[in-house]
């Protein structure tokens, strides 16, 4: 059976010392996102038309028809999936 220790002083500034470079490196990246943010949703709003587009060219195959159930299936598992993002 493991005794548990309580860490050394050492261990203790070894951690403190990993949380406070954590702690910058977060508060970087808070910051590059919020200096950027109008570039983040504009970047999103591109990848929901991009998702949209997809999912219309998905369902004019099936309208078409021509599809296995394969791959009729893919298509509108698809769709479905991107419906689902929206939520």
């Amino acid at each position: 059976m493991d005794v548990m220790t309580d860490p050394t002083h050492e261990e203790m500034l070894e951690e403190a010392e990993r949380r406070e470079k954590e702690n910058k490196v977060l508060d970087i990246a808070k910051n590059l996102m919020e200096e950027h943010k109008e570039a983040f949703q504009h970047l999103a709003a591109i990848e929901r038309k991009d998702l949209i587009d997809y999912a219309l060219e998905e369902l004019n195959a099936i309208v078409r028809g021509g599809q296995d159930t394969r791959e009729f299936y893919q298509s509108v598992t698809y769709i479905r999936q991107v419906l689902e993002s929206f939520k």
